[in-house]
């Protein structure tokens, strides 16, 4: 059952252009599975959008038509049973072609099972043996040793340089362990670990590096169904992400506009930093987000947030209020996030960037205007595009001569080696940080 509900959540995925994470939980929260076959199927599903390309690339020389002009069910099918064949240990090969014939039968016919019989047997015969890429390697090579699409690679190439370039990608491929965020307004580290640990027993957590009540989990599967979770004594969400709102510098009793507040997981850090005083505007076009971040401040116990829908390129969206700060996580190409939603490399995510820079540039265009004189505007994407972070506010500083870039260094609540740029703009990397790739500026308009 694992590999069957697998393979219709990466149909879904590759079809309708879902996103992996919501798709696998409602298909888990329906099953009856058991805790374990629950965790081989968030495996295969993770592991299969992870590591396509490399599949691809392995299974293309045993077939005599593209791959990508096969039906998806039986591509998503001859994928799953050589993740299983190439990656997993603990299930023989043979079970991993057997299963996946019994699913292309009962989809396809006995045809095509006798077809993916062949392929995988023969994949499973000779595992193919790789060696990592170097500069001399061609372009195809980094693809299918990486599993990252040619463009996306050659881009991070020219940016970083080859070896620097090796290592991120390198480190997106790594599974990521889960970050849990200390509601302060409910406990604190040592009653947030005892309760956790008298619920789910023996965890691996370590202290997270960049902000303080964060903790880096290891082996918790469930998380957001614990007693601890429920009673709201954290959130879940990636310690980079939550280093964000610190870089606004919060205090209680500011008035603060989160631009582009989605679910609310920056704006419950900063309520927590303002010890739940002041006001949070949450504005967000999208009423579906807003509602959840309407559930999520009542569980945390957060007052000060107030939802608002609406377009934040639009200043009116916000009446007359102007703000004492202002947050504006854009939307991005996400490409900062691969470790979390693998699926994001391959829907053409670099062509994407041309469509979304004007829409940053409306975005930071229209909160400005809401933000008072002296006051601090917070840019931030998760993305380590240079088109999606300096090109943004290096193009908006030059037409906007009231605002001036602050380095960020001096509002870190720890230091952090490697993260800030020249310009004084953080940027977080998986592989130096162990922690999503996100940017950061942080803008002051003057007084007068």
């Amino acid at each position: 059952m694992s590999r069957r509900i697998a393979l219709r959540i990466l149909v879904r995925v590759e079809k309708e252009g879902l996103f992996a994470a919501p798709l696998l939980d409602r298909y888990l929260e329906r099953s009856d599975l058991s805790p374990l076959d629950k965790g081989l199927t968030t495996e295969l599903v993770y592991g299969v959008l992870r590591w396509q390309g490399r599949l691809d690339g392995i299974l293309s020389p045993c077939l005599r038509y593209p791959l990508h002009k096969m039906d998806s069910a039986l591509r998503c099918i001859l994928r799953l049973g050589a993740y299983q064949i190439l990656f997993l240990d603990r299930i023989p090969a043979f079970a991993a072609v057997d299963e996946a014939v019994k699913m292309a039968v009962s989809h396809m016919g006995s045809r095509q099972g006798g077809f993916v019989n062949a392929i995988l047997r023969q994949i499973a015969r000779v595992p193919p043996r790789m060696a990592p890429p170097d500069s001399s390697s061609g372009p195809s090579e980094w693809a299918i040793y990486f599993s990252h699409p040619e463009d996306l690679i050659g881009a991070w190439v020219r940016q970083w340089g080859t070896e620097e370039a090796a290592a991120f990608l390198e480190a997106d491929n790594q599974i990521p362990c889960l970050g849990l965020q200390v509601n302060t307004l409910k406990g604190d580290n040592p009653g947030f670990q005892r309760a956790l640990m008298e619920e789910a027993g023996t965890i691996i957590a370590e202290e997270g590096k960049l902000v303080p009540h964060f903790f880096r989990v290891h082996g918790l599967r469930d998380i957001r169904h614990t007693r601890a979770h429920l009673d709201g004594l954290f959130q879940v969400m990636d310690e980079a992400s939550a280093l964000i709102p610190y870089l606004l510098r919060p205090r209680p009793g500011d008035e603060i506009l989160d631009a582009c507040a989605g679910k609310g997981g920056k704006a419950a850090v900063l309520a927590q930093l303002m010890e739940d005083q002041g006001r949070i505007t949450a504005l967000d076009w999208n009423h579906g987000a807003l509602e959840t971040l309407k559930e999520n401040s009542l569980r945390l116990g957060i007052h000060i947030i107030q939802p608002l829908p609406g377009d934040a390129r639009n200043p009116q969206a916000v009446g007359a209020r102007r703000f004492d700060k202002i947050l504006l996580d854009a939307p991005c190409s996400g490409l900062g996030t691969l470790r979390r939603h693998p699926e994001i490399k391959w829907r053409k995510p670099l062509s994407s960037i041309s469509s979304l820079q004007p829409l940053q540039r409306s975005l930071l265009e229209g909160v400005a205007a809401c933000l008072r004189p002296g006051g601090v505007l917070l840019y931030s994407t998760c993305s380590p595009q240079p088109e999606e972070n300096e090109e943004v506010v290096e193009g908006f500083l030059r037409s906007h001569s009231s605002f001036r870039a602050e380095d960020v260094s001096a509002y870190l609540p720890r230091p952090v080696a490697g993260a800030i740029t020249s310009q004084g703009y953080l940027r977080t990397f998986p592989h130096r940080h162990g922690v999503d790739a996100f940017f950061a500026a942080r803008l002051r308009r003057c007084e007068n």
